[in-house]
């Protein structure tokens, strides 16, 4: 073992090391030291380097930083640590202070004039237990306005709503540190350009803690009708079992161009020609038709009509007045009560 009073300017007191050296019988070699620091009573010094966040606002009374510096001032802040400040003690070399932060928030961000208040703290003790200690708070005013976030997941675009009701208006839910938040929201409704046209204005405004306040608007188009109607219109007089009957349609109303949809129900019946136009063609049967057309107009508005096509017998026979399916059936019944007495 080895022990030196090392030569080091430590008032009143001395720095002792010692020495163990430790050789192997390979020839590894072994090293340990010892200090020793007796009779220091001069406490370690904190420095804060001149590169830091922190150098401008020493020995001010306030230090202000706005909410809205965080990529310079805030950002450096969070950074500071244990090794944010230097260290220098005559008797001791390797001093790591202890750190701290203090965080609180204002009861009134208005009236206190901040909203966050960080104390940052750095304790020095050396090996006899001397200490020094610094210490600088920062007052952090939130100057950044609410962030809108809706229940759908996006903010509500501006949109074009026809035949159809208005939808309800989404939850908005702002994020802002400074809580709580006031929501307030109006809807307005005005006459638009055009008959049945109609503006929504939708305004929400969020307003935080410390009288941030950010505003979002949605203005709808909304045309809750486009008054389409449509109507069937028949021949004077149909035949049963009559093949090509025409079925014409008018349409009012509405945004063009329009689409249309038949439908026709009854006994041996069917649509021959005309499906998707304003003009069908159907085959009659025996029975009443029921005739049903759907329109839709460029907005998606829908109208339906109906109507029943009652078909008559066909044209009579001149010489006994019956019809010519009355005759028919005469005839029928003839024939068969023939071949009954025939055979």
């Amino acid at each position: 073992m080895q022990q030196d009073t090392l030569t080091t300017p430590c008032p009143g007191g001395m720095v002792i090391e010692r020495t163990w050296t430790a050789i192997g019988s390979c020839g590894t070699v072994t090293v340990m030291h010892q200090r020793i620091i007796m009779n220091d009573q001069t406490p370690p010094e904190l420095f804060v380097p001149t590169t830091s966040v922190m150098y401008p606002f020493l020995g001010n009374d306030q230090n202000l930083i706005l909410l809205s510096q965080t990529n310079y001032f805030l950002d450096r802040l969070n950074a500071l640590n244990e090794y944010s400040v230097s260290v220098l003690d005559d008797c001791d070399l390797d001093i790591i202070p202890v750190f701290s932060v203090d965080t609180t928030y204002a009861d009134d961000c208005v009236e206190d004039g901040y909203f966050e208040r960080r104390t940052y703290t750095w304790i020095a003790t050396d090996a006899c237990g001397n200490s020094d200690t610094l210490a600088i708070s920062f007052d952090i005013r939130d100057d950044v306005a609410p962030e809108f976030s809706f229940s759908l997941g996006e903010l509500p675009a501006d949109v074009t709503i026809v035949c159809a009701p208005l939808p309800p208006a989404p939850i908005a839910t702002p994020v802002d540190g400074a809580q709580p938040i006031t929501i307030t929201y109006t809807e307005v409704i005005q006459p638009g350009e055009g008959t049945g046209v109609f503006i929504v204005t939708r305004t929400w405004v969020a307003t935080d803690a410390c009288g941030n306040t950010s505003t979002y608007v949605q203005h709808i188009n909304w045309i809750p009708d486009t008054y389409l109607t449509c109507e069937i219109i028949l021949p004077a007089s149909v035949e049963c079992n009559s093949h090509g009957v025409i079925i014409t349609s008018v349409v009012t109303g509405g945004v063009g161009p329009y689409t249309y949809k038949w439908k026709v129900v009854g006994q041996k019946c069917f649509i021959q020609t005309g499906q998707g136009t304003p003009t069908l063609t159907i085959y009659t049967g025996w029975s009443d038709v029921t005739i049903t057309l759907t329109v839709t107009d460029a907005f998606g508005c829908v109208s339906i009509c109906t109507v029943t096509l009652s078909c008559v017998e066909p044209t009579q026979n001149p010489e006994d007045g019956l019809s010519v399916l009355t005759n028919l059936k005469r005839i029928l019944s003839s024939a068969v009560i023939a071949l009954y007495l025939f055979e």
